[in-house]
């Protein structure tokens, strides 16, 4: 395998696929002011590096907009769609740029839209995306990498503060090579989640956060599977103020992917039409296929 192919394989790997993923994911982690409103705009920044001085950065604009007006009083701000079970379509564009250890970069445009629909007194959640990605590597590198994600869950509302639900997730990603060289990058993600949201007093409240995923690869006839286990925990110290930790494991065929992640995030409203959220991983992988990794990411919103 060449030098290059080998940082466009890294560049895979690193937190680029987990941000698409983020970005379709079941996002029902928004927050909210304390009055109803019904449309979101946010701005965002992503900056991944490995131990081999690789760096993924990611400029992002979304636009959201809820189908109905959200009410917000007696809940945590952050979960009231939640609670309230009101849905949202998205959309997502985002500018990436890719440099490696080699003195290689590349950049290219991210864009995609989501779909949540959950409504008062129905106990189904339908939640559906996509994202396109394309990724042009600077001279004297003739390469391009073009990735493609789908995604699809239902979830049922067990009580109204528990939720569990089955996903699916397929990825396609097209690695290019001066022309000569073609590789195809297939995933398959089933997943099963929950999410439950308890009431402590008036002030504060626990988030927790569930999943275990079976991911399914195949990259041009070597073909596999790594299982993956995810749980969150996040109190919230009042309605406006959030501290979460979580712990994600990965074993599996995917030797590269193997490893365990550590998380910390935490929101913040700066005022009732405002909030800032921050977010910080650490991957550490388990063998010398794998290469640990430092995500860092934050998030400014504004709703009205």
């Amino acid at each position: 395998m060449s030098k290059l192919e080998n940082i466009l394989r890294t560049f895979l790997n690193m937190g680029f696929i987990a941000t698409l993923a983020i970005a379709l994911s079941f996002q029902l982690n928004t927050a909210y002011a304390q009055s109803p409103f019904q449309y979101e705009i946010s701005t965002g920044f992503f900056l991944s590096d490995d131990q081999d001085d690789n760096e993924v950065k990611m400029y992002s604009l979304q636009g959201r907009h809820h189908f109905s007006p959200v009410v917000t009083s007696g809940h945590p701000l952050k979960e009231a769609p939640f609670l309230e079970r009101v849905g949202h379509f998205e959309l997502i564009f985002a500018l990436t740029d890719f440099s490696s250890n080699a003195m290689i970069g590349a950049d290219g445009p991210l864009y995609g839209g989501s779909v949540i629909d959950m409504q008062p007194g129905f106990p189904l959640l339908l939640s559906t995306g996509f994202a396109k990605s394309d990724l042009e590597f600077d001279p004297p590198a003739n390469a391009d990498v073009s990735k493609d994600l789908y995604q699809l869950s239902i979830g049922f509302f067990v009580k109204d503060p528990l939720l569990v639900g089955l996903g699916y997730t397929r990825s396609e990603t097209e690695l290019s090579l001066s022309g000569l060289l073609s590789r195809t990058i297939q995933r398959d993600d089933y997943k099963l989640f929950t999410k439950w949201v308890h009431a402590i007093d008036l002030n504060t409240a626990l988030n927790i956060e569930g999943t275990i995923e079976t991911r399914q690869f195949d990259e041009d006839g070597n073909t596999g599977s790594n299982t993956l286990l995810d749980i969150l925990a996040e109190y919230f110290f009042n309605p406006r103020t959030s501290l979460g930790i979580g712990l994600a494991l990965n074993k599996g065929d995917d030797k590269e992917d193997e490893g365990a992640t550590l998380t910390l995030v935490t929101t913040v409203f700066l005022n009732p039409s405002f909030f800032v959220q921050f977010g910080f991983d650490k991957f550490y992988a388990d063998n010398n296929e794998g290469l640990d990794e430092n995500n860092f990411d934050a998030l400014l919103s504004a709703r009205f």
